[in-house]
Parts: C-alpha cells; structure tokens; sequence
C-alpha cells in the first residue's frame, strides 16, 4: 500500500520507455480520467489518485512500479 512507500526518485521519459519495452516495470497512470484520454502509455493501468486506496489490490509488488502522475 501507498504507506509502504519507503523511497522515490523521477526518473526521464526514456528510461520508462526502455522498462515498459522490457517488461521491467509496471507502470499506474493517476491522473484524472481526461488526462488520460489525452494520451498514456498503453501498458499503463489507469486508476485515479482518490480511488487508489480502495484499488491498491490491483497493483502487483513483483516488480518496481512507475507511477505517472501530473
């Protein structure tokens, strides 16, 4: 769960691309749902940031995760 969050760093469009490329990471788009329409990463799961709480089951912790957000 988001409390379990012990470090985080940004990290440069490129790297994601090469992760998401490998299957490396996984990758969770929070951001509203008309930013999303507007464009993401097609690999990306989508779930809003307010409802992260109640979706968090959804996220796998097999490997590290990217989160996107705006």
């Amino acid at each position: 769960m988001l409390s379990d969050v012990i470090n985080y760093e940004e990290v440069k469009t490129e790297w994601i691309y090469d992760a998401v490329q490998k299957e490396s990471v996984f990758v969770l788009d929070v951001r509203n749902t008309s930013e999303w329409k507007q464009g993401h990463i097609p690999q990306a799961m989508h779930v809003m940031l307010g409802d992260l709480q109640n979706q968090h089951y959804k996220i796998p912790n097999d490997k590290p995760r990217v989160f996107i957000v705006n």
